[in-house]
């Protein structure tokens, strides 16, 4: 089993929380079935690869905007929007 220092993977990311969040994203993805981007054995976890590759640069993380994951989402705003022009028009 690998050894992860976690003071030096936090070196790669801004803070414990955006690791954490990080580190258990790319976790779930390899428990799905994603390919690891750095050797391990059959005693790694998936937590542990994940780790490894922060560690190594091999996968990185940025904030996107979300957008509305289902059509019911993006029809309420767009429903509570013309809610709002309605009671403007009064």
């Amino acid at each position: 089993m690998k050894e992860i220092v976690l003071e030096e993977v936090l070196k790669k990311l801004d803070n414990r929380f955006m690791l954490s969040v990080v580190a258990a994203k790319r976790a779930r993805q390899l428990k799905d079935g994603a390919i690891p981007q750095v050797d391990r054995t059959e005693d790694d976890s998936d937590l542990l690869t994940a780790l490894g590759e922060i560690m190594e640069d091999k996968i990185q993380a940025e904030f996107v905007a979300e957008e509305p994951d289902t059509a019911a989402e993006a029809g309420l705003k767009i429903i509570e929007n013309v809610k709002k022009t309605k009671k403007k028009e009064k």
